[in-house]
């Protein structure tokens, strides 16, 4: 055998100084977190300072002073609402039945949040359609108004089937209202009870 005239293989390449670049590591990811927390620092100030969206009232509360018919409230400061998308009761044994259970759920002093709605054209007389909520028992006049915890007045009295649903659909719950009232009517409660 003859001695290989090729040249020996080149070493192996050094390891790479893993404690130099665990080092960097560290730097970068540290340097990532105070960054972060720099900005989120920034953001907080300068979002109480200036809120981007500012809060518009879309009611204002109220305090009845009493229930002025089967469907409408007067308040303590004189304004007469009627309770948005119903229709009067048909006989004076409805509306007895209505007046008294609104009287019930908004007595004299009570609070009420009330967001009056948008009339139609040539539709100026009193009293103004309105979206009447009783705010949540005990949490008195809680800003924004928590409606997730709030009942509206119109839809207790359509549930219990003490009022029916106006034809119209201008008022913005009509639809949740005619589920209601169909629900109403299926399990025959108050005006759907029948002979």
């Amino acid at each position: 055998m003859t001695p290989s005239t090729y040249p020996d293989p080149p070493p192996p390449p050094a390891p790479p100084a893993r404690r130099s670049n665990l080092l960097l590591w560290v730097v970068l990811i540290a340097s990532w977190v105070a960054l972060g927390s720099w900005a989120w620092h920034v953001y907080r100030q300068a979002a109480s300072a200036w809120p981007l969206i500012p809060e518009v009232p879309a009611g204002t509360y109220h305090t009845v002073k009493a229930a002025a018919g089967p469907v409408s409230l007067r308040l303590a400061d004189g304004t007469l609402v009627r309770l948005g998308g119903l229709a009067e009761p048909q006989t004076p044994a409805d509306a007895d039945r209505a007046l008294a259970r609104l009287a019930e759920l908004a007595p004299p002093g009570a609070t009420v949040f009330v967001e009056l709605e948008p009339r139609r054209a040539g539709d100026d007389k009193p009293p103004a359609p309105a979206s009447v909520f009783l705010p949540p028992e005990g949490a008195g006049r809680p800003w924004p108004f928590p409606y997730g915890r709030s009942r509206l007045l119109g839809h207790i009295l359509v549930r219990e089937g003490l009022v029916r649903v106006t034809p119209e659909e201008g008022y913005r719950y009509h639809n949740e209202f005619l589920l209601t009232e169909d629900d109403a009517r299926r399990h025959h409660r108050g005006v759907w009870a029948g002979p």
